[in-house]
């Protein structure tokens, strides 16, 4: 079974990304809670609309411990643009940030969506290797959702546990209705993480591997608050876990390729390079 996952991309932000005279590659790791609002919002919201109400009977919460209120067709909004996204990550002094690779370099879509259209290229790393990195661990995406509300009670239980484990004793003495608030954020924030895993039937075609890591502080970009810009940070990959550059299938000109093995020549890197033999009409 081959370690090989695959970063799209195109021909210009490579350019970005690439420091040949440090020999590393510059990827841009984004907060898991904002990425999976960003990207799985509706998907996430929208389960723990449904289900969490009965999912709180069904565990018989004590109802002096019950959150569903905050997420109740009425509440939810307004909850969640009360959510300050690093809250958790202030109280823990720690941010959870998330890369994404493919398991496939012959996705036509995945090549049409990051790929440039066909006119972007495929950066092929060692899973094992970038493993390495500053704690960097890889989960499958699980491509169904199927069986709802048992994901969500699953989720519910490792938040309990989460908030009982690693918040609880961190809180300051308040009122039991700004308690359950805070508890209400914890966990939903817990829930975007443990829903981060999931997705559509529909996308299976990006056989995605995401790789989470853990770095402590807060983040921002350039002094921009945290809540008007996703938070990120870079995770520099050494060129030696580089094992090859696939062109994309829009790339006909022999010139790209020259271009490409000089340049890593020249630094006395001897990655290959090769044309993508995919099909494509995009």
């Amino acid at each position: 079974m081959t370690n090989d996952i695959y970063y799209y991309t195109s021909f210009n932000n490579f350019k970005n990304i690439i420091n040949i005279n440090k020999g590393i590659i510059d990827l841009t790791a984004n907060s898991l809670f904002y990425h999976t609002k960003t990207i799985k919002g509706y998907c996430c919201d929208q389960h723990i609309k449904d289900f969490i109400q009965v999912i709180e009977k069904h565990l018989s919460i004590n109802e002096t411990e019950r959150i569903s209120e905050f997420f109740s067709e009425n509440n939810f909004e307004k909850f969640v643009k009360s959510i300050d996204f690093d809250f958790v990550d202030k109280l823990n002094q720690q941010t959870y940030f998330v890369l994404s690779f493919s398991k496939s370099h012959e996705s036509v879509p995945l090549w049409h969506i990051k790929g440039d259209k066909g006119s972007g290229l495929i950066l092929v790393f060692d899973k094992q290797e970038v493993e390495k990195i500053n704690g960097l661990q890889f989960f499958d995406i699980i491509y169904t959702l199927d069986d709802k509300s048992s994901k969500l009670i699953e989720a519910y239980k490792k938040a309990q546990l989460f908030f009982r484990d690693e918040f609880i004793n961190k809180l300051t003495p308040c009122t039991k209705e700004k308690y359950l608030s805070i508890k209400a954020k914890i966990f939903y924030q817990f829930f975007i993480f443990y829903f981060s895993t999931y997705d559509f039937k529909m996308y299976d075609f990006q056989e995605e591997f995401i790789g989470i890591f853990q770095q402590r502080g807060e983040f921002g970009a350039k002094g921009i608050p945290l809540k008007e810009i996703i938070p990120a940070v870079i995770l520099s990959i050494p060129l030696a876990y580089l094992k090859e550059v696939i062109l994309g299938p829009k790339i006909s000109n022999e010139r790209n390729l020259e271009i490409l093995t000089t340049f890593f020549n020249n630094k006395s890197f001897n990655i290959p390079i090769r044309y993508s033999d995919l099909s494509y009409r995009g």
